[in-house]
């Protein structure tokens, strides 16, 4: 039944009569090189009056560098606290201290992660090479 039907084709002048009725903005052209002066001058004179300020305030900058540095210093020991208690409450603790008491077994282990370390990257190394080109290539 569709083949028995005649073609749609829109008439003579159909799209110059619809892109007639669209609204097209209007382009305003802006002058691009004063956006980054004013930008730039505007972060010239933010750093200039931070500048003056410091100076101006030098004992209470001093003393916020000196307590963020305490803080700081808090924050890191706390963390450092709180995993050393966290790590020594786990179950498995008791044989890794066991397992420590023996300076030989800590030297097989140490010597095992070192061969480990050097196979991986001798492995790494032989995956990232490109190959060499063949002497006599055969074509």
């Amino acid at each position: 039944m569709l083949e028995t039907l005649e073609p749609l084709s829109p008439r003579e002048g159909f799209a110059d009569r619809v892109l007639a009725q669209v609204a097209r903005p209007a382009v305003v052209a802006v002058p691009v090189r004063r956006r980054p002066v004013a930008l730039a001058a505007s972060v010239m004179v933010a750093l200039g009056a931070s500048v003056v300020w410091s100076l101006f305030n030098r004992a209470l900058l001093g003393s916020w560098i000196e307590r963020g540095g305490a803080v700081f210093r808090n924050l890191v020991w706390d963390g450092i606290a709180t995993l050393a208690q966290n790590l020594s409450e786990q179950p498995w603790i008791a044989s890794l201290r066991e397992f420590g008491g023996s300076s030989g077994r800590i030297a097989v282990a140490a010597s095992v992660l070192v061969a480990g370390y050097v196979a991986a990257m001798i492995a790494f190394r032989r995956l990232l090479l490109v190959p060499a080109p063949a002497a006599n290539p055969k074509w």
